[in-house]
């Protein structure tokens, strides 16, 4: 086995096109998935979260495995939004590695307003796990693509690039402008975008 990844988010920040991206770009390369996705609210902003095993090769032996992950047994959690970071904690384990949106949902934190006050995320993932990354992924998308649509393109750049995910870059981006519609603006942008990523 070589990863256990999770993608959360709240629905509409592209959480199920990020991991089908992923998973396809992991196929192109010779690797197999198996992946689960689940939708906790049928409206906009409702949780969703997706798990993908990413394996070297099919086989007998892991063509059985369930398409969920075990508590205590993720190696990568990429999540678009800052306070479902800690919804699947009882997943992580100290070296998880975690690349965390510090960008805050309004609508769905509002609804658990006087809790959430009083919890402070980035002191929680500090404290307890060794490898957290938290950055405004939301402002860099909106900074250089002029909108927020694009953070799961830039998040899950973000992991592929910096060796979170094993794939290769222009296979990521290859399959993420087979399942997305954008403008050829919108293109020229994501080039510029990668050029200035491998510098």
């Amino acid at each position: 086995m070589i990863k256990n990844v999770l993608i959360a988010g709240v629905g509409g920040q592209g959480v199920n096109a990020l991991s089908i991206v992923i998973q396809n770009a992991c196929l192109n390369e010779g690797l197999y998935c198996k992946s689960s996705i689940f939708k906790g609210g049928a409206q906009k902003r409702g949780a969703i979260y997706s798990f993908i095993r990413i394996f070297e090769n099919k086989n007998d032996t892991v063509i059985n495995f369930s398409g969920e992950i075990g508590g205590g047994e993720l190696d990568v959690m990429i999540s678009l939004e800052y306070i479902e970071s800690l919804r699947y904690i009882k997943y992580y384990n100290r070296n998880t590695e975690l690349l965390i949106n510090q960008n805050e949902v309004a609508f769905f934190s509002k609804r658990y307003n006087t809790e959430l006050r009083e919890i402070n995320p980035v002191e929680i993932l500090n404290a307890n796990y060794n490898n957290v990354r938290i950055e405004d992924f939301s402002m860099q998308s909106k900074d250089f693509f002029g909108k927020e649509k694009m953070l799961n393109f830039v998040m899950g750049f973000e992991a592929v690039k910096t060796g979170l995910l094993p794939i290769g870059k222009e296979t990521f981006i290859d399959e993420f402008l087979k399942k997305n519609i954008v403008t050829e603006n919108i293109k020229i942008k994501m080039k510029e975008y990668v050029d200035e990523g491998n510098k």
